[in-house]
């Protein structure tokens, strides 16, 4: 989710995508995410639009063109606990020194296929060094 507090033309930057890659089951070349990618589109919208896509929708980020105003943007992030797009690169000391209900935020996406025995492991309820998302 974007939701941009100022407004957005198209033409300064900011988050672009290619429709339809929320389906695409294929490999992406890296050059697809480049900022100049002419199959890489852009939106205007008003201040206060929230943009929302699937985190699996091909998306990049470009620099910011407008010089009159600031980006000013809240990005947000919704999963559920099965899915994972990205691997996360916190030190595992720095997450055992968080409480323990924050510790879950960093656990591992759901396997249903874990065939090992311990509680922690299997339920995936909790972060453990066996189930993290590094």
């Amino acid at each position: 989710m974007v939701w941009e507090l100022n407004a957005v033309e198209k033409t300064d930057g900011g988050t672009k995508f290619i429709s339809g890659t929320h389906k695409a089951n294929l490999p992406n070349p890296p050059s697809l995410v480049e900022p100049n990618n002419p199959h890489l589109d852009s939106y205007s919208c008003p201040p206060g639009s929230v943009f929302l896509f699937t985190e699996s929708l091909l998306h990049a980020s470009t620099g910011w063109n407008n010089p009159k105003v600031d980006r000013v943007s809240i990005f947000n992030c919704y999963n559920s606990i099965l899915s994972q797009y990205h691997r996360l690169d916190l030190a595992h000391e720095i997450i055992e020194a968080m409480p323990p209900k924050r510790q879950s935020l960093f656990r591992g996406v759901f396997d249903w296929q874990l065939t090992t025995a311990g509680p922690e492991d299997s339920s995936n309820r909790y972060y453990s060094p066996s189930n993290r998302a590094l």
